[in-house]
């Protein structure tokens, strides 16, 4: 079973697909559905072409299938993860993956070029770090994306311009 807190449409905030409409599914504690009775709760409620999974757990067993079917109805599929847990054998399943770096066991090298990796900094204390965090992405074909509060522009700038592909997303 899949728990899930709330299903919702809104704009996406951050990461390539910024802007679009899509529909959210977070993940938690909630209702619980079977696999295929959450794709028929989403296809009932949705009204866009891309569906996004975030919340608790979202390399459950059954996540998977449920991404296996929801693209066979056509629809596109993201999924957000903590990178706290082991890359899932389905990773190529869903359309794009929005995994935070976080030093553990998912492997940031299986992601595609449509995928992204976001790194999120809160303090001027983790500014030192995100030198360090950046020479260990930088060969990764995933694109990179700091989240980061108004203060800490300037301090990121530099690092980020002297790094290539990475966007910053300046959280209020």
């Amino acid at each position: 079973m899949i728990g899930v807190e709330k299903i919702f449409g809104g704009l996406r905030a951050e990461g390539v697909n910024y802007g679009l409409p899509m529909t959210f599914v977070c993940l938690g504690v909630g209702t619980e559905y079977s696999g295929d009775a959450l794709v028929s709760e989403i296809w009932k409620l949705n009204k866009c072409q891309w569906i996004c999974f975030y919340g608790e757990d979202t390399l459950q067993l059954g996540m998977g299938t449920v991404v296996r079917n929801l693209s066979a109805l056509g629809l596109r599929v993201e999924i957000e993860n903590d990178g706290k847990a082991q890359t899932p054998g389905w990773l190529n399943e869903a359309d794009r993956w929005v995994v935070d770096y976080t030093p553990g066991p998912f492997s940031y090298k299986s992601l595609r070029a449509q995928d992204m990796i976001r790194i999120i900094i809160s303090s001027i204390d983790e500014v030192e770090a995100l030198k360090s965090i950046l020479e260990k992405v930088r060969g990764f074909e995933a694109s990179k994306y700091l989240v980061i509060p108004p203060s800490l522009i300037l301090d990121c700038f530099d690092l980020v311009c002297n790094n290539g592909r990475i966007r910053i997303f300046v959280a209020e």
